[in-house]
């Protein structure tokens, strides 16, 4: 791969796709295509990677927590977030009944 500085390359490449027929230009255009996609991909799977990864040490400092602690700290949340659904007018009415 060469190293080169990104306006250096950017020209080259221009320089490049105009040598192209015109009937090979699609093409380029599908590959700038799946060059972007790609990078969506691998943005979101390193997103996912730190989501594990705080998840893991969230789960390494609850360790220690009683699982009755956990629980009712679970509930208290689920209580908040009910509420201002209820505030904001967004609230589902009924009980909950499982997962």
């Amino acid at each position: 791969m060469i190293s080169l500085p990104a306006n250096e390359i950017i020209g080259r490449v221009v320089v490049e796709v105009t040598r192209l027929p015109q009937e090979d230009l699609p093409l380029v255009l599908d590959f700038v295509e799946h060059l972007k996609q790609r990078q969506e991909t691998l943005r979101r799977k390193a997103l996912v990677a730190e989501i594990q990864a705080a998840a893991r040490q969230r789960a390494k400092e609850l360790e220690s927590v009683p699982r009755e602690q956990i629980v009712a700290h679970f509930d208290q949340l689920i209580e908040e977030i009910r509420q201002t659904a209820i505030a904001k007018d967004t609230a589902i009415e009924g009980d909950w009944e499982s997962d």
